[in-house]
């Protein structure tokens, strides 16, 4: 099945590196990742070379050295490629900053909010990198699709969970719980990260992994199962590819994330990071290795119910899959597996629904207390009206990757549900988990602590702009890009907040008398013809395209120019913008 992705609010998958002052320019609400080699080509045909490097070394060696936060943005500022040549050789300045796209691996908007140069500065700042491909373009991995898609089906699976199941798991649990209560204070920050995964961690085994026999010696060692071996995995079946490519500069912004307490407001100012915008379409295919599960019924048939002969692997296969994917073994025939595949994926979806439904909800519950401690809020609280909206009309979301939150990146939410009987409950497991690691205490609390799992995550990780915050990491998905009427109408709504919102784009448009059906563009790229524009309004707000016929220079026009320019649409999309008028 081929799916299209949406996505809803910018979106980051970090590959781990952060960029330094020295690695980025922001230059006229652009981003710019420098190319340091063809730069110090430029500073050498300046004979600088020699003078910039000590220049680098010396305030290198300051930062390093350096305690006050203030002095310390104000020296990474300095560090910047620019301001170092500035104050070295102008012409060297000037040349640099004219060829900013020359010397640049790429360069797409930059969203960064405008308040945050009071203090050290935009350009003063690391900057997380988002994840591309070789050639610099971006993506989704099919690692951060498979992943959401796995964490809702192990959710999906709980309710049918036996007792005995729930008892092993909890079991396990427990002793990993007092050996950490047992542990010395080094220990414990050792242990405290995998600690936090080991309920998630046995409830795949229990609920994805097949077992296999741990020893062929023996008859005691032949009784024990495995079931944490990874290549029993039964999401091994499910096939998703990486979604299409596209140009940086179609596809990415620089966004400025933000730590959010709806309690006390804006807690953390993390790094700015690239992502992926929103209002970005991907496509990528969903596929199931039916092969693999016919030939598994005929051996399992053949067998009794076991995998093989000796029912030394895959043990438990036939009623995992069922479990798990939705259907009966027993179903299958040679001549309807593109049906019974289908019925899978059609499984699966409606379980990733359900579970990003809960996510939605826990999020607009989180809201709805922040906003009554601060209004800024207010138009957070609106996009995820939009967003409740979307869901009503059976619309697909998911949460993807960084900001996405605890309760969206393990089964919390549904394990809370889940608090019966008392002697198996996950309910009171993951309470223990939160209360023993004192997970989400306030730093000034000095009495006992007991987390509100009602309540829990406490904070969301937002993205901040000039006047209003986004989420992070929402999706839309659909089959081969086809959303009803209803559907488009309330993702429309949507992303016409999000204009509204944008002061720089509400402020620029007061007063303006603009032509029937037109937009207003700027101007993006004049390095290749035809020039491109960004759209800067309405459904298609943030799209790249091209601007054909029209000689910029001649119309006193240059990168950074807005303009009224109509969309030339074919099947939802758009092929070109046409040149209308000057933006007055």
């Amino acid at each position: 099945m081929r799916l299209q992705l949406t996505t809803i609010s910018p979106v980051h998958i970090g590959n781990g590196e952060e960029l330094e002052v020295s690695d980025y320019e922001l230059q006229n609400g652009s981003y710019y990742r420098l190319n340091i080699d063809k730069a110090f080509k430029i500073i050498e045909d300046h004979n600088q070379f020699e003078k910039i490097i000590h220049l680098i070394e010396d305030k290198s060696r300051d930062l390093s050295k350096e305690k006050d936060n203030k002095k310390q943005a104000k020296l990474r500022q300095e560090l910047n490629l620019l301001n170092l040549c500035k104050n070295v050789s102008k012409p060297l300045h000037d040349q640099l900053k004219s060829e900013l796209k020359n010397i640049s691996d790429y360069t797409f908007i930059d969203k960064l909010p405008k308040s945050q140069t009071k203090s050290g500065g935009k350009n003063s700042r690391k900057i997380s990198v988002q994840l591309k491909t070789a050639d610099r373009q971006g993506y989704i991995p099919a690692s951060s699709l498979k992943g959401a898609i796995r964490t809702a089906l192990v959710a999906s699976v709980i309710p049918s969970l036996s007792d005995h199941e729930k008892k092993i798991i909890l079991k396990y649990i427990n002793t990993e719980l007092n050996r950490y209560k047992s542990a010395d204070e080094d220990a414990r920050k050792k242990m405290k990260k995998r600690m936090l995964s080991i309920l998630d961690n046995e409830l795949i085994s229990a609920t994805l992994y097949c077992g296999k026999k741990k020893s062929d010696w023996g008859d005691k060692a032949n009784n024990q199962l495995d079931f944490s071996d990874a290549k029993f995995d039964l999401l091994k079946l499910l096939y998703i590819n990486e979604t299409n490519t596209s140009l940086a500069s179609d596809t990415l912004a620089l966004i400025s994330p933000a730590q959010y307490s709806a309690k006390n407001g804006r807690q953390e100012l993390r790094h700015p990071c690239e992502a992926i915008d929103s209002n970005r379409h991907f496509v990528f295919d969903l596929h199931i290795d039916m092969d693999f599960l016919f030939e598994a019924k005929k051996r399992i048939d053949k067998n009794n119910g076991a995998f093989d002969r000796y029912d030394k692997i895959w043990i438990g296969f036939r009623e995992k899959v069922e479990r798990l994917f939705g259907f009966k073994l027993d179903e299958l025939n040679t001549n309807n597996k593109s049906e019974i595949e289908q019925k899978i994926i059609g499984h699966i979806l409606q379980v990733c629904h359900q579970f990003y439904g809960d996510v939605l909800d826990h999020d607009v519950k989180w809201i709805e207390r922040a906003v009554q401690q601060s209004k800024d809020l207010q138009s957070l609280e609106a996009i995820y009206t939009g967003l409740q909206t979307l869901r009503k009309e059976n619309a697909l979301l998911l949460k993807l990757n960084f900001g996405a939150g605890f309760h969206a990146k393990t089964v919390m939410l549904e394990m809370k549900k889940h608090d019966t009987p008392e002697s198996a409950s996950f309910k009171s497991a993951m309470q223990d988990i939160l209360d023993t690691m004192e997970i989400g205490k306030p730093h000034d609390l000095r009495q006992e602590y007991h987390a509100n799992m009602e309540k829990y995550p406490t904070s969301r990780a937002l993205v901040e702009y000039d006047n209003y915050y986004d989420a992070l990491g929402w999706v839309l998905l659909c089959e081969d890009g086809q959303l009803s009427e209803e559907q488009s109408t309330a993702l429309d709504e949507v992303f016409a907040l999000k204009v509204k919102n944008d002061k720089q784009i509400s402020k620029q448009m007061q007063d303006k008398q603009k032509p029937k059906d037109a937009v207003v563009a700027e101007i993006c790229d004049d390095t290749i013809k035809p020039v491109k524009v960004r759209i800067l309004e309405g459904t298609y707000n943030g799209v790249t395209t091209i601007m054909p016929g029209i000689h910029i220079v001649g119309l006193g026009l240059k990168i950074g120019s807005l303009v009224f320019v109509k969309l030339e649409l074919q099947k939802g999309k758009i092929v070109k913008a046409i040149y209308f008028d000057k933006y007055k």
